[in-house]
């Protein structure tokens, strides 16, 4: 048996294998009577719904995990190496790749093929680290090692949203950039009077990660803002960021895994930001510094859903979100357990699913701290329905209780003709289409 990092995927595959190199790789895919279909490459299983999950033959990429010497502007790493490892070796040699997600356990394999996020920096930053790629090289339905980039068939961008169901990505080239640090700091809005987006972003060429607290009528933001070179930290600034790390990782989640009562929730509202304005406070970290490693932990661990919102609806849709999550809270006694996570990120036409495809995006991520339990399951049914209508894109590996029904209906020409098109490739050699995946493809 298999689960996924907080226990909210289960499967038990018919065959799992850690291939050691290239050449076995190739061999699993091609032998289809021994390692049956649906075949399915797992890292550090980070995914938050059954994208990964098989009943066929799951994949180990630990064999992968190499990390070369960067160069000429690049870097090149094994498809299981993780996020956290690639920042780390980086860091030495005074770089960083553009966008480093807030989950360091995210493998490259993944994340050159899946989306997960963090927010974009300066006016034109990216909004996806698997923009970052410059190549990579993967094996396909037939066992074929293809090298892919801007000009193959499938080209990058293609590949860049495929979730795994074009090939098994086993390398992947990153582009670098010079290491810079970051000056983070904290600031409250009261969303009765609701600021704009500028406002949020404050006077800065920067990005912000932002706590929605629907119930309070509160946003807390962390802003970033670019320093042009690096600085390096104080002792004072790396207990900081150390301090913003470990609430960030677990302590919201661990007081909502002991005290699972809402009023345990409405106090958390009320202190979650504290320790964050008077504690933490302002300092200096390079953005791969608050890359996490989040841990197994039960108390450690918590699930979360995506959806990515134009930036056009901002006025619009918060309003009617902490309106919508207090009816729904009076209606079923049920709320989530944590807040709401936002981050703001810049539109990037890299690949056809883009989730900013069309303009600057914000995300709203509800957490909570009970995975398995039917009715956070229900809450998303109904959030994913309330979402979309004001033109949200989802995250196939993040969102959670998405159904085949609200793609065609809610989503916008350009994601449904990407989503098409990766479809028909995927099924003209279905080798990788797992059941989550078989009930969402048209």
């Amino acid at each position: 048996m298999i689960q996924n990092w907080n226990r909210s995927a289960t499967w038990t595959p018919a065959e799992e294998v850690a291939p050691r190199d290239k050449s076995e790789l190739q061999k699993i895919i091609r032998d289809t009577n021994k390692y049956v279909s649906p075949v399915r490459a797992i890292g550090s299983r980070h995914s938050l719904n059954e994208c990964a999950a098989t009943p066929g033959t799951t994949v180990h990429m630990d064999h992968f995990r190499d990390i070369g010497q960067p160069a000429n502007g690049t870097i090149t790493v094994g498809g299981g190496a993780r996020v956290i490892e690639i920042a780390q070796k980086l860091k030495e040699h005074r770089l960083q790749i553009e966008v480093t997600p807030e989950i360091g356990n995210a493998t490259a394999g993944s994340v050159a093929c899946c989306g997960t996020k963090d927010s974009s920096l300066g006016p034109r930053g990216l909004g996806q680290v698997s923009s970052c790629v410059q190549s990579l090289r993967m094996i396909d339905a037939k066992g074929n090692d293809l090298s892919i980039d801007d000009t193959s068939q499938p080209s990058l961008s293609e590949v860049r949203c495929s979730y795994g169901l074009l090939g098994i990505i086993y390398e992947v080239t990153f582009r670098t950039q010079p290491l810079q640090s970051l000056e983070f700091s904290y600031r409250t809005f009261d969303l009765r009077n609701l600021p704009t987006l500028d406002e949020i972003l404050g006077a800065q060429d920067g990005g912000f990660l932002a706590i929605l607290l629907p119930y309070d009528r509160k946003l807390m933001v962390e802003r970033r803002k670019p320093l042009g070179k690096f600085i390096e930290p104080s002792l004072r600034e790396r207990f900081s960021r150390w301090l913003r790390d470990a609430i960030w990782e677990s302590g919201g989640s661990a007081i909502a895994t002991i005290f699972p009562y809402n009023w345990a929730f409405n106090l958390l509202d009320k202190i979650f930001a504290l320790p964050f304005l008077y504690i933490v406070g302002t300092f200096r970290a390079c953005r791969s510094d608050t890359t996490i490693d989040f841990k197994e932990k039960r108390w450690h661990y918590f699930d979360f859903t995506f959806w990515a919102i134009p930036a056009s609806q901002w006025s619009k849709i918060i309003p009617e979100f902490m309106d919508w999550a207090d009816a729904y809270l009076k209606h079923t006694g049920f709320r989530p357990s944590l807040s709401t996570e936002m981050y703001f990120i810049r539109r990037d036409q890299h690949s056809p699913l883009s989730f900013s495809f069309k303009e600057d995006i914000f995300t709203l991520d509800m957490v909570d701290c009970r995975p398995n339990d039917p009715a956070w399951h229900q809450m998303n049914r109904e959030f994913n329905r309330f979402v979309a209508r004001f033109g949200g894109r989802p995250l196939l590996n993040q969102t959670k209780q998405v159904d085949r029904k609200l793609i065609p209906a809610a989503l916008d020409a350009d994601w449904q003709t990407g989503w098409k098109n990766l479809a028909a490739k995927a099924r003209a050699q279905p080798r990788f289409i797992n059941p989550f995946f078989d009930a969402l493809l048209p």
